[in-house]
């Protein structure tokens, strides 16, 4: 019987050394909130013109081709999201939370000049200012930009600190 019990934990062990050693984690998927709706109030934030097609939040993954953040402060709902049109090449999600901070995402074109800037992650932090939005002065404003396969990403935050929009950015699976 201890011989048994003896086996059965040294069939264990090499299961869980295997299991650590064994293939590359898989990126973790787009978490649910991320596709949740900005609660009404957020609704009216100003977050740019957008000429592109509306279309329901969950279809963003797919006008994103997956690339959407897997992390956003708390609070962050979807105001709106949309995919190219003839006028609009663009394809994008806009996120806002209590007064008005927003986070927006667009895919443009490729394009062959890299962005400059401090790198964080896969970005490149391109614009860094104080501004405003409608309700909020004088806050930070970020923009980063990445180049993918499927084109160029910029990321821009209102209102959130250095250290919120970083994480935001890093969480992306580029």
């Amino acid at each position: 019987m201890r011989r048994r019990r003896l086996l059965a934990a040294s069939f264990a062990a090499v299961i869980a050394s295997s299991a650590c050693h064994g293939e590359p984690a898989q990126p973790s998927p787009i978490p649910a909130s991320i596709f949740s709706p900005a609660p009404l109030e957020n609704l009216g934030c100003p977050v740019g013109r957008i000429r592109g097609v509306a279309i329901p939040a969950e279809d963003s993954m797919q006008a994103m081709h997956g690339l959407l953040p897997r992390l956003l402060p708390v609070g962050f709902g979807v105001v709106t999201a949309w995919r190219p049109s003839r006028r609009q090449p663009d394809a994008g999600v806009a996120w806002a939370a209590a007064g008005c901070r927003t986070i927006v995402l667009r895919l443009s074109r490729p394009s062959d000049a890299p962005p400059s800037g401090q790198r964080v992650g896969g970005w490149s932090l391109v614009r860094r200012a104080m501004c405003g939005n409608g309700p909020l002065r004088g806050v930070p404003c970020l923009t980063y930009r990445a180049r993918t396969d499927e084109g160029v990403l910029s990321l821009a935050t209102v209102g959130l600190s250095t250290e919120e929009s970083d994480a935001v950015a890093v969480s992306f699976r580029l």
